[in-house]
């Protein structure tokens, strides 16, 4: 994968109102300082934390290159909930986590996490085969996949194992002004 395509895939990947407006570079840039940073501890609530290292891990398993929560997925996701949703954001994806966990029962299992894979993988093309509102079961699973593969994009490990792509920091301004010194 080239540069370019990186960060059209960054550029597109991110469903996030207050990260809808930036440059793909810019949005490398703050996925990598995320990464950096790390997660606050207690940001989300421990069954809305395991449900998503569960699903981030569905949706980019580890196989001959690393996982989703071997790059750290799932603490880049909570930061990015607790740091950068706001506050209502924040409360309409957690209902709509809330609600997947309630397909779950009401498919006959106890609980999305205690479904067999192969179950939660159904439940998932499920949710991804349809649109939602925000608040909804679809809302919050297409933020999240969104999200994990912003989260994975943007991890060190992945950007200089896997893509091998080099990295120029900051961005180019092809029409900077000159000035005369």
């Amino acid at each position: 994968m080239h540069r370019r395509e990186l960060l059209r895939l960054l550029g597109s990947a991110v469903t996030l109102p207050a990260l809808a407006g930036m440059s793909p570079e810019r949005l490398l840039v703050l996925g990598q300082g995320a990464h950096a940073r790390g997660s606050p501890a207690g940001s989300l609530p421990a069954g809305a934390s395991e449900l998503i290292a569960t699903m981030a891990e569905l949706i980019l398993p580890e196989t001959d290159t690393p996982g989703a929560g071997t790059v750290g997925v799932p603490a880049f996701i909570g930061l990015m909930v607790a740091d950068w949703m706001k506050e209502e954001e924040r409360r309409q994806f957690l209902a709509g986590l809330d609600q997947i966990d309630q397909m779950s029962r009401d498919a006959g299992g106890p609980s999305f996490l205690a479904l067999p894979p192969a179950q939660q993988v159904q439940l998932m093309s499920r949710l991804d085969r349809s649109t939602g509102a925000e608040g909804s079961a679809e809302g919050s699973y297409a933020t999240l996949k969104s999200l994990t593969v912003y989260g994975y994009f943007t991890s060190e490990p992945i950007v200089t194992r896997v893509l091998k792509t080099p990295m120029i920091p900051g961005h180019y301004d092809g029409a900077a002004p000159l000035h005369a010194h």
